[in-house]
């Protein structure tokens, strides 16, 4: 016997040795109990025992338990940067290699422009077309075609080095290393999530969305087996296995909540000063991006501005870039914030508009944005305008005079945002300052 215990997923396998990890038990209920046995000398003998369902009912089963495609999605959402960060690198590693003239960033850049911007789901979705074909590449050496939704068909080719063995998520980061030129960058965005060390510090978390990202990609009536006649002698020693994992998860999340109490306590005080810290780290990383590089500091405001959009509870980024085919949001936010200041507006939606220009902002830019408000004012009564090196005398002007409009228009620059890095503020006072603000 080898001691594994052995998770089938359609055709996919993993494994593990002399370990049944716990959060296995969320992709089974007690009725999926099953033993296989056949008659061997007149005698039955036991051959498999342990759990089968299919992913159908399996994908129902991470939903009672809470894991849902929405959990998966904020979780994305808030490591996105630091495994955007990842990519970045070696994308700029991939293009160094290539022995051409010319500029780096301008690279990335006109890399980057080749893609269609998608919402954090789409990209989580489209990754759910790619992961099949590329298992089959590295594991089984078989090349395969995938149609991405940026609407391009893309091959997914086998490595000449295949090792013929996959049995760990992050073995999918390692095959794509060296690929960044051939596929969507969500595609490696999306894998960095199972590089090693994010694999380690969130071993559950990891272990769970790759679960749901093999069984949202095949068929809805591809059997789930967990087989435990090589881990265990007995199938008694298996009874309870929902609640024993279920207790031994608990246990871990009190003792972690008790050995971090004094973190806990002092969680809001910590999340500000990350995301202050956060906030000077990109605003610096604007600076360094080459002048002419208009693509990269557009997106570089927009990603500081989704972060701190991000980290305001209450507050949800739902989309960014959104249209409608007639006009173009940068970030779409939904206002779940139950305060009075909030609910006098009366705004379940925001609109916020980002421009990193050399110049200041006029007052032709911020027409336009009132004309989306204006567009939407059923659902928005909130526009936030980030014009990072500020605005024109006249958008002042303006705003007075929209200020008898159904809307309101707040406006946040590059001191604002260092004013609120170097405060003791919370970000929500430091937005609920600028909203208040009299120009």
């Amino acid at each position: 016997m080898g001691h594994y215990s052995n998770l089938h997923i359609g055709d996919e396998e993993l494994s593990w040795k002399y370990y049944l990890p716990p959060h296995v038990s969320f992709l089974f209920g007690k009725d999926d109990y099953f033993e296989d046995s056949e008659v061997i000398d007149e005698e039955e003998e036991l051959l498999y025992f342990g759990y089968k369902t299919t992913c159908e009912q399996a994908l129902n089963k991470l939903d009672q338990w809470g894991f849902d495609w929405e959990l998966i999605e904020t979780f994305y959402k808030s490591i996105y940067e630091e495994l955007r960060e990842d990519y970045l690198f070696s994308l700029k590693y991939d293009l160094e290699d290539h022995r051409e003239n010319g500029d780096v960033e301008k690279k990335i850049s006109d890399h980057l422009e080749k893609f269609p911007r998608l919402s954090r789901s789409e990209e989580l979705q489209d990754y759910i077309n790619f992961i099949l074909p590329l298992l089959k590449a590295s594991k089984h050496g078989e090349e395969s075609t995938v149609q991405s939704k940026d609407g391009n068909s893309y091959s997914i080719q086998p490595s000449s080095t295949n090792s013929g063995s996959i049995y760990v998520q992050h073995d999918l980061h390692q095959f794509l290393f060296g690929r960044t030129l051939k596929y969507p960058p969500w595609i490696f965005i999306i894998s960095n999530l199972f590089e090693y060390d994010i694999e380690r510090d969130y071993q559950e978390i990891i272990s769970i969305i790759y679960f749901r990202f093999l069984l949202e990609s095949h068929p809805k009536e591809e059997p789930v087996i967990l087989d435990l006649a090589d881990l265990y002698e007995e199938p008694e020693e298996i009874k309870n296995f929902q609640e024993k994992s279920a207790n031994h998860l608990i246990k871990k999340v009190n003792i972690f909540n008790k050995f971090f109490e004094s973190i806990i306590n002092e969680e809001e005080n910590l999340k500000k000063l990350v995301l202050k810290n956060k906030i000077t780290e990109e605003l610096d990383r604007i600076d360094n991006i080459p002048s002419g590089s208009n693509y990269l500091k557009g997106k570089a405001l927009e990603d500081i501005t989704d972060i701190i959009f991000s980290n305001i509870s209450g507050l949800d980024v739902i989309d960014k870039k959104y249209s409608n085919g007639d006009e173009e949001i940068d970030l779409l936010v939904k206002n779940d914030l139950n305060k009075p200041f909030w609910n006098a507006f009366s705004s379940p939606l925001i609109f916020i508009e980002c421009k990193n220009w050399k110049e200041k902002v006029g007052t032709a830019e911020l027409r336009d944005f009132e004309g989306k408000l204006r567009n939407h004012s059923k659902l928005v009564k909130i526009g936030i305008f980030v014009g990072f090196n500020g605005f024109s005398r006249e958008v002042v002007t303006e705003l007075k005079r929209s200020s008898k409009e159904d809307y309101h228009i707040a406006l946040i620059t590059r001191q604002d945002l260092e004013s609120f890095a170097s405060s003791k503020d919370s970000i929500l006072k430091w937005l609920e300052e600028l909203m208040v603000k009299v120009y």
